[in-house]
């Protein structure tokens, strides 16, 4: 009986096929998620520029980038955005589902964080 493929091996042959095929893969930014979860609440589009201004200054902080996700540091500069450009406080059902992160959550990663 053959012993089955190592993790290490599919890995390195799935790199290999990647690479043959020209893919390049990235991790995913918080720019990324950011883009995401704006379409997800189209009244947060006025915040854009002010929530990039706060992931690229986050992303400056070692303790920001090492304690949250990408997706947490995204959220947060769309809800801080938000209150600066819009006065918009409350955090939508869809936009929670979709970052999963509850107002309350928000409240303490901006209360800590930013």
């Amino acid at each position: 009986m053959k012993k089955p493929c190592t993790r290490e091996q599919i890995i390195y042959l799935e790199n290999q096929i990647l690479r043959e095929l020209g893919f390049t893969l990235t991790v995913p930014t918080a720019f990324r998620f950011l883009e995401r979860f704006s379409r997800i609440s189209p009244k947060y589009n006025n915040a854009m520029d002010y929530a990039e201004f706060v992931i690229e200054l986050a992303n400056y902080d070692f303790k920001i980038v090492y304690d949250l996700t990408p997706s947490q540091i995204a959220a947060a500069a769309l809800y801080i955005g938000g209150i600066a450009q819009s006065g918009f406080k409350k955090w939508t059902k869809p936009l929670e589902k979709t970052t999963e992160v509850t107002l309350d959550d928000m409240k303490r990663i901006c209360l800590n964080y930013f």
